[in-house]
């Protein structure tokens, strides 16, 4: 959108901006995307033992770094991929990135396909 010089130009080319949004959607679809492009960041604002009752799925990536002899502080960061953000056990709906090792996590497909359509939707609601 950057290319273009005006509001005008923008709604000519809905069609090319679609056609850039169904690219990328069949490409997470088909899981072609590499999942380090799919990692979430998240600055905490607590130290790990802060989130033991909270089920966000924020917190159940510090618990499970937890577990796994990984403690941060208040201003770290986090940064883990979706593998199943509607599965009922809140602890399996992410794998922190340092857990990830030499495996190619199975993401999310139809979690990041939402994401990516209310990226896009956010964006081109305004030129319709």
């Amino acid at each position: 959108m950057s290319e273009f010089d005006n509001i005008n130009e923008i709604k000519q080319k809905l069609s090319s901006l679609e056609k850039i949004y169904n690219k990328y959607k069949i490409l997470v679809s088909s899981r072609k995307v590499s999942y380090s492009d799919l990692v979430f960041t998240k600055r905490i604002s607590k130290n790990s033992d802060g989130y033991s009752t909270r089920k966000t799925i924020e917190s159940s990536v510090i618990r499970i770094l937890s577990k796994n002899g990984i403690s941060l502080y208040a201003g770290e960061e986090i940064k883990y991929i979706v593998t199943n953000f509607y599965n009922k056990s809140h602890m399996k709906r992410a794998i922190p990135i340092e857990l990830v090792d030499n495996i190619t996590p199975n993401y999310d497909v139809t979690r990041y396909c939402i994401l990516l359509y209310d990226s896009y939707n956010s964006i081109i609601r305004y030129f319709k």
